[in-house]
């Protein structure tokens, strides 16, 4: 019976390997399959009736447990930017006369440079779109602010969330590798990693993810964008990615200053600390990467 489990497992398991509700609903299918084959046999029923049977019932199951999941987890609302951390500094240059294609093609060749196809998929990254900004060449959300880029909600169907970069983050080859590492750290947070356990009869789905905790910045007097445990992390790891790359210049429209994280972190209480150090930890490698050279 064992072997039966894991033939069915085998033969379907890898094609379900994303992270939306296809393949949520595909992987439910997979095991109900395993199992209602193996209790048909035991049952002494006919093993093809047992299998279909599983498949129309572990899928709906994971289907509709996904589906509560998302919208519980607030997968549909969440969207994080990349705005500018010090307003009074010195801004990028931009030109408004750059074609928007070769932007497009800096990002995309931007992307294959930092990350490989296999850390695309594990990171959750989707498309990488450069987006129409104002006249300073800043993306505009429409809640006040302006953004270098910006994090769409993880779609419902494949799992993965789209980035948009404003144009003057494309424009400037340096702010783009440090946004676009920013940013996939926000797509890897919207991402559950699936761990497949093989029992004697049931395939399980192991899902581990990020939570993301939202701040009171102005309870606890600290800068505006560490409005998250998420953000508080990614400003640590900014700084990460500056030590790897040996960057002593580090422009107060992206990197937050040392010492307005630090503080941030040490006014929060223990819980939002562990949430802080444990995402930190799973996107460490995100950051630590070598990229000036490239």
């Amino acid at each position: 019976m064992g072997t039966v489990t894991g033939a069915v497992s085998a033969g379907l398991g890898d094609v379900f390997n994303a992270g939306g509700f296809w393949a949520t609903a595909g992987n439910g299918a997979v095991a109900g399959a395993g199992s209602g084959g193996v209790v048909s046999l035991i049952n002494g029923d006919n093993f093809l009736e047992g299998l279909a049977k599983g498949v129309v019932i572990g899928g709906a199951v994971a289907a509709v447990s996904y589906t509560v999941g998302y919208y519980a987890n607030g997968n549909n609302k969440a969207k994080y930017k990349t705005t500018s951390s010090d307003v009074k500094s010195n801004n990028p240059t931009y030109d408004a006369n750059i074609n928007h294609q070769t932007m497009q093609d800096d990002v995309n060749g931007t992307r294959r440079e930092l990350f490989t196809k296999s850390e695309i998929k594990e990171f959750g990254s989707g498309k990488d779109t450069v987006g129409y900004g104002g006249v300073d060449g800043y993306l505009y959300p429409g809640d006040g602010s302006k953004a270098l880029a910006y994090t769409e909600p993880k779609n419902y169907w494949t799992g993965k969330s789209d980035i948009v970069y404003a144009p003057i983050t494309a424009q400037n080859k340096e702010l783009l590798k440090g946004t676009m590492i920013h940013e996939t750290g926000h797509t890897y947070i919207h991402t559950y990693i699936h761990t497949y356990i093989h029992t004697y009869i049931h395939t399980y789905i192991q899902k581990l993810g990020m939570f993301d905790a939202v701040i009171d910045t102005e309870k606890l007097e600290i800068h505006p964008n560490l409005d998250t445990t998420g953000h508080i992390a990614i400003s640590k790891l900014e700084h990460v990615y500056a030590d790897r790359n040996l960057l002593i210049k580090r422009p107060r429209y992206f990197y937050m200053n040392k010492s307005d994280i630090n503080l941030a972190y040490y006014k929060l209480n223990s819980i939002q600390r562990n949430l802080v150090d444990k995402t930190f930890d799973k996107l460490y490698s995100i950051f630590d990467r070598l990229t000036v050279m490239k």
